[in-house]
Parts: structure tokens; C-alpha cells; sequence
């Protein structure tokens, strides 16, 4: 790819040998931002979408079955309003809250709440 004072700088892949992941996408100085696509190795499965100071933001999460969620994500993991749409055919459109568990000083826990399920 790429490369600018070292970094890694405009368009570039990287495979990574701890997990054999791949990125590839735009780099801005050493970091994730723009548009990528991020392989995971262990599962197949991966991130397509938009990047910001190295976090996925938007975009899609794809299994390796075709199953894919489409929506906002923060710090690596899906929030805010999203659509499932399964291998088989079913969507669900929903939105990824925090959900308080009641109890003082525990972390809240994030919860899918879903709409009816279509089958398209």
C-alpha cells in the first residue's frame, strides 16, 4: 500500500499474523479512516464500511453463512438502529440499547430490540 513519514497512508492492505486477519481499505496516518473491509481470520467473518481514527463506525457485520447486520457501530460493536438480514431470507429491523441491569456500579448491558421479522 501506501506509505507517508512511515506510515501507512492512502490505500493499502494489511494482513495481520496474530489471528491472519486482513485490512483493506484507506489508512490516514498508520490508522483505519475511510472505507474498509476487515477479515477475521478465526470465523471469516468481516466489517465492510466506514472507519474513523481507527474504530468501524458504520457499515456491515457479514457472518460467513451470508447473514449480515447493517447499521452504526461504537468501540467495535453494533449500536443505535440496525437491520439483520438473514441468510434465510428473514429481516429484522432494531435498534441496540443499553440496558440497565438495576444493580449500582455494574455496567449496563447491550440489548437487541427488535422489530416483527419480515420474510422477504
Amino acid at each position: 500500500g501506501e506509505w507517508s513519514n512511515n506510515l501507512q497512508n492512502g490505500e493499502g492492505t494489511c494482513v495481520y499474523k496474530k489471528g491472519k486477519d486482513i485490512y483493506s481499505g484507506t489508512w490516514v496516518g498508520g490508522v483505519k479512516h475511510g472505507y474498509g473491509t476487515y477479515q477475521f481470520g478465526i470465523d471469516d467473518s468481516m466489517l465492510q464500511g466506514e472507519w474513523k481514527d481507527g474504530k468501524f463506525t458504520s457499515g456491515k457485520w457479514i457472518m460467513k453463512d451470508g447473514t449480515f447486520y447493517e447499521g452504526s457501530f461504537s468501540d467495535g460493536r453494533p449500536f443505535g438502529e440496525g437491520v439483520y438480514n438473514f441468510s434465510n431470507g428473514i429481516v429484522q429491523k432494531g435498534e441496540y440499547v443499553f440496558k440497565d441491569r438495576g444493580i449500582e456500579d455494574e455496567e449496563k448491558i447491550l440489548t437487541w430490540k427488535g422489530e416483527n421479522v419480515v420474510q422477504i
